[in-house]
């Protein structure tokens, strides 16, 4: 169109932020994606070329509009063109792109979904939705990676056995779900409670050695583990003792010290008459 400025036909979509001349013949040799102002909604293909001395620019279009955006803007279908003309084919092969790429994504979707079912799985106790062992070593692994200060608990249900004895194991699996919600309600959004097995709890305190914080927490779960946890018809009693271990206690904290040191002061809890807590290093609660 002769007269009429470049960048009143075209806009430039790419490369971005090419709106006057200098800026057009920085990119010249380039493919460009155009787009025509006032025209349809096609993007066009075109190269830009020095010619002659004078410095001036050649815009080539010959490259043309994709086609699927042709045909999509014309409402042409594949019945508009020969059985022998490339065009056909292109139009297959973008719409088998298009389905396969469609199913990639559904794919990729069910995997992800599949994959994060597993990791929840590989990390959670099966009946409380707790987190395990394996959870519990690698949350620990990772405070210490931090030297971040934290407090492990140990808990030990009081008595269990009984209620396995005299209701039954589902009894007894009920029980051991209510106890750990009462340990998730009773701790803090970012401690971990993991269920080791049996009727045994840990609760990990990231970033709490604090005797007193701790002493609260532990008095207010002990105090809703004293209430009765209802069962149908059964009414059950249940307490626990709990023994603590503070990691800036020890020169060298490892999970396996830091445990041992909380079941002693577990077992000096049972020992002292249950339904309490111990602080290891001989801070009683």
């Amino acid at each position: 169109v002769s007269g009429v400025p470049f960048f009143s036909l075209f806009d430039v979509r790419n490369p971005h932020g090419v709106d006057t001349m200098a800026q057009l013949r920085a990119v010249a040799q380039r493919p460009l994606r155009l787009e025509i102002r006032n025209g349809p909604a096609a993007i066009m293909t075109g190269l830009v070329v020095e010619a002659g001395e004078d410095g001036d620019l050649v815009l080539n279009l010959s490259f043309g509009i994709a086609t699927v955006d042709a045909l999509r803007e014309t409402n042409l279908t594949s019945g508009n063109f020969a059985a022998t003309d490339l065009t056909v084919e292109m139009l297959y092969l973008s719409e088998a792109q298009a389905v396969a790429m469609a199913e990639w994504r559904k794919l990729s979707k069910r995997l992800n979904h599949a994959k994060s079912r597993a990791e929840r799985a590989a990390n959670s106790d099966p009946l409380t939705g707790l987190s395990n062992r394996r959870a519990l070593e690698a949350e620990f692994a990772q405070l210490l990676q931090q030297s971040e200060a934290f407090s492990v608990m140990l808990i030990d249900l009081d008595h269990f056995k009984q209620v396995n004895d005299t209701l039954g194991h589902v009894a007894g699996d009920d029980v051991l779900r209510a106890v750990g919600g009462i340990l998730r309600d009773g701790t803090r959004h970012d401690d971990m409670v993991a269920r080791l097995g049996g009727d045994e709890f840990v609760v990990l305190f990231a970033g709490l050695t604090d005797r007193g914080q701790l002493s609260d927490i532990v008095d207010r779960i002990l105090a809703r583990l004293d209430q009765p946890i209802r069962l149908g018809d059964h009414s059950i009693r249940v307490s626990a003792s709990m023994g603590i271990a503070i990691s800036s206690h020890f020169a060298d904290p490892d999970l396996q010290v830091l445990m041992q040191e909380a079941d002693r002061a577990l077992y000096t809890s049972k020992h002292a008459g249950r339904a309490r807590f111990t602080i290891a290093a001989g801070c009683d609660g």
